[in-house]
């Protein structure tokens, strides 16, 4: 077998099972936003004085001015691509990213460069730009977890114990990563976990 580049899910053969695990790469998907103006939403754009108010754009909620609402029509893209790709060769698919298990009201457009956050516009190219990922839109129904309840499931407590009784002068080290990992002001409920998988298939910890 050898490995390819592919540049969608469109372009992954269906002529085996696929096998699918992704770590913070819907973040880095093209969001869009809208803001709340005066006479309604519109959408922000980039002007030569920085962010503005552009066209109408129709936000399924309400807030009030200078409210900002994201979407992403390509983490909504690959959702539908990756369940079709699964329906379709069999297989399951496993996404790990920070975000939000419904739409809300929020700027969670990011900037990271040179591991310092800074503005979006301040280096154009320059920088990596994230933003929290709407797994309502990507899930299409499929439970969403915490990455605190999903590694419960799937037993990292027990492992933890394990490996501090194996290693006892670890077992300080070992409670501070599993609280980073699993609790609510961690990473326990920043980060959500999401399973696809083809019909019929039971995936472990959902």
């Amino acid at each position: 077998f050898a490995p390819r580049w592919a540049r969608g899910v469109d372009e992954i053969g269906a002529d085996r099972p696929a096998i699918i695990l992704a770590n913070e790469f819907l973040d880095c998907l093209p969001i869009r936003q809208a803001v709340r103006a005066g006479d309604g939403w519109r959408e922000r754009r980039i002007g030569p004085r920085g962010f503005e108010a552009g066209e109408p754009a129709s936000v399924p909620l309400d807030g009030p001015v200078g409210a900002i609402f994201e979407w992403s029509p390509a983490v909504e893209a690959l959702g539908r691509g990756v369940r079709a790709l699964l329906a379709k060769a069999g297989g399951a698919a496993l996404f790990v990213d920070y975000g939000r298990v419904r739409p809300e009201l929020a700027d969670t457009l990011q900037a990271v460069r040179g591991h310092a956050k800074e503005s979006p516009l301040a280096h154009p190219g320059l920088a990596d730009l994230t933003g929290h990922v709407d797994f309502s839109a990507f899930a299409f129904g499929a439970p969403v977890l915490g990455q605190g309840d999903f590694l419960r499931a799937l037993g990292i407590e027990a492992r933890a114990a394990a490996l501090s009784r194996a290693n006892p002068g670890e077992a300080g080290k070992i409670a501070r990563q599993l609280a980073r990992l699993t609790a609510p002001e961690g990473m326990g409920e920043l980060f959500k976990v999401v399973a696809l998988a083809q019909p019929g298939l039971a995936v472990p910890g959902f």
